[in-house]
């Protein structure tokens, strides 16, 4: 059992105990910052675990704790390093130990960690890798390899070497010799294997072929199941309008059988006004950390939109409709208000009177208060909501006269609201009282409310009834201009009400808080300003959105319906082709902006940028049109020519003679379809990702298998794909890189990049942002992310489910190439999100959270959810399962890893379509590991630029320095051995010739995923060529007398050969010894 010294700890280390605590349930006091001061909160973790014994951070306790809340990075690497160069003597035993401070970067230092990245770039970077690998392996330098760093299609080689080391029980020498042949020996049949599959999806080609057909089936069968899952919740979307407007009708309609709750509509909308005033005014009131004491009310976001912004649309919404019978009243004769009004104008400043008193009350109440003073002000305020509620109450028993007679007797209301104003009264002079009383104490107290805030509390008031005083006019106006229900009963009816109403009493609650701004003028601070400004963009977001969804819902069929009556069969026809395809421009835009295809001509690009917004259009027009057809198909009967108001009307007729069991049944029978189909159709097996993860597993690591057994008509064998778990005894550390899609998250700094690395290697999965995503507080802080072990990740599927739980190889490299999603990334558009998942153009893959009590689940139990979440971009790392996609959307050339696990050399192979050599990739790293790593990399890259006019480059690699030692004390500096594929000029014929008929070679498009065998030779001995050039000379002064690698030294001869000083030979002569 160990017992750790407080000291032993560093600060970093505290805080990632602290993180774990808060992980796992057990909350530290604020202040606790050390060991000594988390020790009550270690002995409750143990107290809940049952943990026995008198230590307090022994064995058992950490183990546990690392089990609960989930390993941290440091963890990880620890891990690793004990794997790589295993300590032996004292201390060799780490287990779940603490590091001392500083133990882990000097061990990884001291380690020399070579590390080799694979790029992405589809089934072209695999290829080329392959010969990048022969290159190695004719070098001896596999063996010398820690860790293997793979993107996408980086990963399908990857993960084929990491199987044949695995089927060879970890020799890497055997995998060497095999990659590496003597002279005469034959190539071997997992060479032979890839050249067959090099066309991986569909190896049997052309029109008549199986292999073609079964693609096209499965992604009409997967893709109907989906889309049939996202028509059925859409549509029951789309008929919460429509109930609505069913319940306004019942209240507005000339002799409904809801019309006596037009006051009540009002009244409550009175109050939820009310509300949200008062909640503004303890919003704005609120600081921080104010001097005033604990603040009252929360100041996210989140709080403002739930407490604020929801009750005044509510607010709106109901005001709207207890206001909608006053339409078309004049003003000069208030129509059916002059007994209401007549004599008495006063009733136009309550409003301002109102507003002010719960203003006034949140204002105060926004902050504890500690002064003597502070009885008299909470009486005051007391006084205060009396005296609302006063108003409130007359104001019923004037306007709503019907309403209150199901309570009271018109006596009963006039002594309840004479009652309530003696009470006010009452309670202003006790408040009174109560201050004298604190003025007149011996030490007399300082003032709860100074002079400033008094004369500025005047100013409000006068202000406040002024401006809602003219906003009431402007209401009076409002209706006076409406038309009257009963002379038009299609313009003026329920449905332009639910629409349009809450809208437009949202435009006068703006027009009107403006005013009082204005008036209000230097009184009010900056940050009031700033505060009004953000909640009023929130306002007129939900507004657009409401408007947004009633139109769908109620004016897009019909306007279809007119345009289907009105034009020729060809005019639909050629409408829907035009729609067909932009759509399809849209989705190659989405599968360029994931791949490296860009759209050279302008016009085209226009085309796909507009794309996913005219899909979008259409698609819920279609679905509008299908909601009115199921619930209210509509009886055209028009007086002459079809018009587009006749259509409408009979449209408008048909929705509001609707039932509301109608109503009932087709949302009950939508909502359960989309239930149904989204428990049962796993969101993760019913995309492209198992068709595309099926074929890569056959294709590599069927080619890697030894005892291969395939089903005879599928060709498929279970057995070519491992578990990621048995290959952790092995060398080199396989890496797989995935993004985890940030497309809804909030962290301000990551708004470009939209992903954070996720990581699955055969020890561990998970993910840690960096410190800058962490807002700095210990709750915040524990939710940078978690890593799991890898044989219990995900290793739980559900009840009935099938036995594709736990994480496979074939898993993660599948979902590292995950290129075409519609989260990806920096990629990610909300439109093409929506386009994209509507087609199911979905390889990405939801797993479970690390850092979540679900980590051991396989899947979403409702893929329904995940699934809207990709349809609106709403993707982040706080939901039980995230959404993880290529990892080219966070770093395609898979460095990042390396630079963090300390790596000495890393050979970073950068086969990204890059015809026009602007190094992307290569920037896109450097600038990750500088911003969230603090490393910085310097690297020349001029000298691989184009040369002449023949499009040839210098060169084909350049060398730079990984300036660990500004990181670390005493580090390092790694060297960065940078790899490109690029013709130089003095290749062999063949390659030359495949340039001369192939100009884009080796830069060919990543979207051409069927290599023919003339292709697959063609990158392959370009890696080949390239890795020897830039190797071979190097390792070959390297090589001790033993026949291994002195890393120190290769890095050295590296940078002599390939670096980019005067003094030293040229990135250029590569090809001089070459020949």
């Amino acid at each position: 059992m160990l017992a750790i010294d407080p000291a032993s700890l560093s600060p970093s280390q505290l805080a990632d105990l602290r993180r774990k605590l808060v992980a796992a349930g057990c909350e530290p006091p604020a202040h606790a910052w050390t060991l000594a001061d988390l020790a009550a909160t270690i002995v409750e973790f143990r107290r809940r675990q049952g943990i026995a014994g008198l230590g307090l951070l022994d064995d058992a306790t950490l183990q546990r704790l690392n089990a609960v809340s989930g390993a941290t990075f440091n963890d990880v690497f620890q891990d690793e390093l004990d794997l790589l160069r295993p300590q032996v003597g004292p201390g060799a035993d780490m287990g779940a130990k603490v590091v001392p401070d500083g133990e882990l970067p000097v061990r990884a230092h001291a380690a020399g960690l070579t590390g080799l990245a694979l790029s992405g770039g589809g089934v072209r970077s695999a290829t080329f890798g392959l010969g990048i690998l022969q290159a190695l392996a004719a070098q001896g330098l596999l063996r010398q390899l820690d860790y293997l760093s793979t993107v996408s299609g980086g990963g399908f080689i990857g993960g084929w070497l990491s199987k044949c080391i695995h089927e060879q029980a970890g020799n890497v020498g055997a995998v060497e010799a095999m990659l590496a042949p003597s002279a005469g020996t034959p190539e071997a049949p997992a060479l032979r294997f890839l050249r067959q599959y090099s066309n991986y999806l569909s190896p049997r080609g052309g029109m008549f072929s199986a292999d073609t057909w079964t693609l096209i089936g499965t992604y009409v069968r997967n893709t109907g199941l989906n889309l049939t899952m996202l028509v059925a919740w859409l549509c029951a979307l789309l008929l919460l309008p429509r109930a609505a407007v069913w319940a306004v009708h019942r209240i507005v309609s000339p002799g409904g059988p809801w019309a006596a709750y037009a006051d009540v509509a009002w009244i409550l909308g009175a109050l939820l006004f009310l509300g949200a005033v008062f909640g503004i005014a303890l919003s704005i009131s609120s600081k921080p950390s104010g001097s005033r004491g604990l603040r009252r009310f929360p100041l996210s976001q989140g709080a403002v939109l739930w407490w604020i912004n929801l009750p005044l649309l509510l607010a709106g919404f109901l005001g709207s409709v207890g206001l909608w019978r006053y339409g078309g009243a004049p003003v000069w004769e208030m129509g059916v208000l002059p007994a209401q009004f007549e004599g008495r104008p006063y009733w136009l400043l309550a409003p301002g009177v109102v507003y002010f008193f719960v203003w006034a009350c949140g204002w105060y109440l926004a902050h504890d208060r500690t002064s003597a003073y502070r009885r008299a002000g909470y009486t005051a305020c007391a006084a205060s909501a009396v005296t609302v509620m006063a108003i409130l109450a007359a104001a019923a028993q004037t306007f709503a006269p019907k309403f209150l007679l199901h309570f009271m007797s018109p006596a009963t209301s006039g002594y309840l609201v004479n009652g309530l104003l003696v009470l006010a009264a009452v309670l202003f002079l006790l408040a009174v009282a109560l201050g004298i009383a604190a003025w007149f104490q011996p030490n007399r107290p300082s003032a709860d409310v100074t002079r400033n805030e008094l004369i500025e509390g005047g100013a409000h008031l006068a202000c406040a009834i002024g401006a809602l005083t003219i906003g009431t006019v402007l209401l009076l106006l409002g209706l006076a201009v409406l038309p009257q229900p009963a002379t038009h009963p299609v313009l003026n009816n329920a449905i332009a009400l639910t629409t349009f109403g809450m809208p437009l009493m949202m435009a006068l609650f703006a027009s009107t808080m403006t005013l009082m701004i204005g008036l209000v003028g230097r009184m009010y601070s900056d940050a009031s300003r700033e505060w009004w400004s953000r909640q009023g963009a929130w306002a007129w977001i939900f507004a657009l959105a409401w408007v947004t969804m009633f139109g769908i819902a109620f004016f897009m069929a019909p306007l279809l319906h007119w345009a289907w009556l009105t034009y020729n069969p060809w005019g639909h026809i050629t409408t829907l082709f035009g729609w067909l395809i932009v759509t399809w421009f849209g989705l190659k835009a989405g599968s360029g902006s994931a791949t490296g295809m860009r759209t050279a001509d302008w016009r085209l690009d226009l085309a796909a940028r507009l794309a996913p917004y005219v899909f979008t259009a259409g698609v819920f027009a279609l679905l509008g049109t299908l909601v009115q057809l199921v619930v209210a198909p509509p009886t055209i009967a028009c007086k002459g020519a079809i018009s587009l108001v006749c259509v409408y009307g009979a449209h408008a007729s048909a929705t509001l003679a609707t039932g509301g069991t109608q109503l009932a049944w087709a949302f009950g029978g939508f909502l359960s379809a989309a239930l149904v189909l989204g428990w049962r159709v796993d969101i993760n097996k019913f995309s492209l990702y198992m068709l595309y993860r099926n074929r890569l597993v056959r294709a590599y690591f069927g080619a890697s298998s030894r005892a291969r057994n395939p089903h005879p008509f599928t060709g498929f064998d279970p057995g070519d794909d491992p578990l990621l778990q048995d290959l952790k005894h092995q060398r080199p550390c396989h890496i797989i890189n995935t993004s985890l899609n940030l497309v809804g998250g909030e962290e301000l700094a990551w708004r470009t990049r939209k992903a954070a690395s996720f990581t699955f290697t055969p020890r561990y999965c998970g993910f840690e942002l960096p410190e800058q995503a962490a807002s700095g507080d210990a709750r915040n802080d524990a939710t940078r992310g978690s890593y799991r072990p890898t044989d219990l990740y995900g290793s739980r599927s559900g009840p009935g489910a099938d036995d594709d739980a736990g994480v496979r190889l074939g898993m993660a490299v599948a979902v590292s190439g995950a290129a075409a999603s519609p989260n990806m990334g920096a990629h990610s558009s909300p439109p093409l999100n929506f386009l994209m998942t509507m087609f199911n153009v979905r390889l990405g893959r939801w797993c479970p959270n690390p850092r979540k009590a679900a980590w051991q689940q396989s899947s979403p139990p409702v893929g329904l959810f995940s699934l809207l979440a990709e349809l609106f971009g709403l993707t982040n790392a706080d939901a039980s399962y995230v959404y993880l996609s290529d990892g080219g959307h966070f770093d395609n050339l898979g460095i990042y890893e390396l630079v963090r696990r300390r790596c000495r050399l890393i050979i970073a192979v950068d086969v990204a379509s890059d015809g026009g050599l602007s190094f992307e990739d290569l920037g896109n790293a450097i600038r990750k590991c500088a911003t969230d790593l603090h490393v910085r990399i310097d690297l020349d890259v001029s000298k691989l630029a184009q040369r002449g006019g023949e499009g040839l480059c210098g060169a084909s690699c350049a060398v730079g320095t990984v300036r660990y030692s500004q990181v670390d004390q005493n580090g390092v500096d790694g060297t960065l051995l940078y790899l490109k594929p690029a013709i130089v000029g003095r290749e062999n014929a063949d390659l030359l010739n495949y340039r001369k008929v192939h100009p884009s070679y080796p830069h060919e498009s990543t979207a051409d995923q069927w290599f023919d065998e003339t292709q697959f030779e063609s990158y392959r001995a370009l890696g080949q060529y390239i890795g020897e050039c830039a190797l071979a000379g190097a390792a070959k002064a390297a090589r001790k007398e033993d026949g291994t690698i002195d890393v120190g030294v290769l890095c050295a001869e590296l940078v002599r050969r390939h670096g980019d000083a005067p003094e030293r030979a040229p990135c250029a002569d590569v090809r001089e010894r070459c020949r």
